[in-house]
């Protein structure tokens, strides 16, 4: 009943995922609702006029039937925006989610972990930006004060000057990558000895484009070596033979697995520094196990931060 649900409340429904179990997708969905408004107002006139049904035998009054238009999908991150837009949460997914392994290898923490980093140490963070308030500074130059939000939660940046004039745009909805330092957010605070309503704050140095993060800031490949090939020397010297037959520019670290220690992350030698290749990525993973070796930026985080601290072997 056009009467009772209108053309936008319909398309609310759409972009919230109301219709997805439904043939077709949302994209299509959109481009045929003007058909489908016309044919249910057609519908209802029909009933109007009291047209259907005449002889009272019981039958349902007939339906209209509209084929779906052709159209391509939305884009990810179009989709998921504006369900968020709709509903004030994602539905299907998250931006983040395409970019785990960046966040998981390349962050040293998270929105909701900053608080275990000290005050004025170096982090990195990755997320998207949700608000953007542009500013002037006295001198005239540009600046920015953003509100980054990861899985788990969001936080405040400051982008001043000199970091913002070698950032990437700045724009709400765009996925980054950010190294900074935690500061205090003085304007939040109510008085100077009050500990428990500290909140905290990012000072950005460096903003990168998500998409860019591996390219530039890949210094080591670690391997995870799970708990049952700890003791396996056969393996552990075919991962020496492959370092020393692949030497390059990147540190080789070992995430080494054990129920009673837990997880242990040591730094080998500088002498088996390795080469960034597909082969060695797939020689690795033939002794492992898929997915066991992975690049990441962990040896030239800021020397404050809180994972840069390994052991050396």
């Amino acid at each position: 009943d056009t009467k009772q649900v209108n053309k936008r409340a319909v398309e609310s429904l759409i972009m919230s995922g109301a219709f997805d179990s439904l043939e077709g997708h949302r994209a299509q969905y959109l481009a045929s609702l003007e058909n489908v408004m016309k044919a249910a107002q057609n519908a209802q006139a029909e009933r109007d006029r009291g047209q259907m049904s005449l002889f009272g035998d019981g039958e349902e009054a007939p339906t209209a039937t509209v084929s779906l238009v052709a159209a391509p999908e939305l884009d990810p991150l179009e989709r998921l925006m504006r369900e968020k837009e709709q509903l004030g949460f994602y539905v299907s997914g998250h931006p983040l989610e395409e970019y785990s392994d960046i966040i998981e290898n390349y962050t040293s923490t998270s929105t909701q972990s900053l608080d275990e980093n000290r005050i004025d140490s170096e982090v990195d963070v990755a997320g998207m930006i949700t608000e953007v308030n542009n500013h002037t500074t006295k001198k005239r130059e540009a600046m920015a004060v953003i509100e980054l939000e990861d899985l788990e939660g969001a936080v405040k940046v400051v982008v001043f000057p000199n970091a913002y004039k070698n950032s990437v745009e700045l724009v709400e909805g765009k996925v980054v990558w950010i190294r900074g330092t935690v500061k205090l957010d003085n304007r939040n605070r109510n008085s100077d000895d009050d500990k428990e309503d500290e909140v905290r704050q990012i000072q950005a140095e460096k903003i990168l484009d998500i998409e860019s993060v591996a390219d530039q800031q890949t210094s080591a490949l670690e391997v995870t070596i799970p708990e049952s090939d700890l003791e396996n020397t056969e393996k552990l010297a075919a991962l020496q033979e492959i370092a020393r037959a692949n030497k390059g520019d990147h540190d080789l670290i070992l995430r080494l697995m054990s129920t009673r220690y837990g997880e242990v992350i040591a730094r080998c030698d500088r002498k088996y520094n390795i080469a960034y290749k597909p082969q060695i990525i797939e020689q690795v993973e033939g002794l492992f196990g898929e997915n066991c070796i992975k690049p990441s930026n962990r040896t030239i985080r800021g020397k404050k931060s809180r994972t840069s601290q390994m052991d050396f072997v």
